[in-house]
């Protein structure tokens, strides 16, 4: 749908017609979907991210916190990005890195968690669209998001 809103595609394909009349379907059968999962054994990781060039306190800073169901076991990161680290994420060309502060920190909570994260389903909450349709993907249009992060290490 993206490539029709963005005038990339303005063809409709079969496969595309397949998955526009499945949806139109679901939509008309108007029964709820349940999805059925044992919460117990699930890892929740929560990530945000501020940004505010003309703060005077905290330009741009990243957080998240960890809650293993299983055990009940709670972790938190919280920093503040350097002048360095901010041109890292592109301030110095762009009017707002919003979008390269909240996915490097969904990055970041994935590194911090990784040992909790073995052999576990997670469910990682970011309230960036943007962040989480790259993390989907795994890769973003935006160059500076799509570099390896081994360059911020």
């Amino acid at each position: 749908m993206r490539e029709f809103a963005t005038r990339r595609r303005s063809k409709v394909g079969q496969t595309d017609s397949f998955f526009l009349k499945l949806f139109v379907r679901l939509l008309e059968s108007d029964e709820p979907r349940v999805v059925k999962q044992d919460l117990q054994e699930h890892v929740v990781v929560i990530t945000d991210g501020c940004y505010e060039r003309e703060s005077r306190t905290l330009q741009c800073g990243l957080g998240g916190v960890f809650v293993d169901t299983v055990n009940g076991k709670k972790q938190f990161f919280s920093c503040e990005l350097s002048d360095a680290q901010r041109q890292l994420l592109g301030e110095l060309s762009k009017k707002q890195i919003i979008f390269e502060a909240e996915t490097l920190c969904a990055v970041l909570a994935h590194f911090f968690s990784i040992q909790c994260l073995v052999d576990r389903k997670a469910f990682l909450y970011v309230d960036n669209e943007g962040t989480k349709f790259s993390l989907i993907r795994g890769t973003s249009e935006n160059s500076t998001v799509d570099l390896p992060w081994s360059n911020f290490c």
